[in-house]
């Protein structure tokens, strides 16, 4: 009489291909962690853009678009601004507004222009905001490629 053993449990190769897998599932739940990180922080610090550079907006509007209109009084005591030697550039046509501004907010710097272009006898006055942070959001100088938000609208 022939004896059949059965194998029961799991061989040394399918246990190490077992920790293969589960190590390859590690790894790529940690790269796709670190990336979702990563991208939550930039579209975080593309919404403060554009909520600063909507800020700004709506504010000079208020001001009638006034050429000499100067956001560092009115916002210093809710943001920390203040003049700045570099910013976003400013549209072919348009004229910058005073100096460019620095604004931190949660830690990052932004750096904002504003720009308007004048208003003939049929059409309104236009006025722009740019509002950029640096790549690592610390101190620098702005350049084409960096994040930006450009808001534009019209006054009388």
């Amino acid at each position: 009489m022939v004896r059949k053993t059965q194998n029961t449990g799991l061989t040394l190769i399918e246990t190490m291909v077992t920790i293969a897998l589960v190590m390859v599932m590690i790894v790529g739940v940690a790269e796709f962690r670190a990336f979702s990180s990563s991208n939550v922080r930039k579209a975080d610090v593309q919404i403060t853009s554009t909520r600063l550079a909507l800020l700004l907006l709506e504010d000079w509007k208020a001001q009638s678009g006034s050429s000499d209109y100067d956001p560092v009084p009115v916002f210093s005591s809710q943001l920390d601004i203040a003049k700045s030697s570099d910013g976003p550039a400013v549209p072919d046509g348009f004229i910058r507004a005073g100096y460019h501004r620095r604004i931190i907010a949660d830690g990052v710097y932004y750096y904002a222009t504003l720009s308007y272009k004048e208003a003939t006898a049929n059409e309104l006055r236009t006025l722009n905001v740019a509002v950029a942070s640096v790549a690592g959001y610390g101190e620098g100088t702005v350049s084409s490629t960096d994040q930006s938000a450009r808001l534009t609208t019209y006054v009388r």
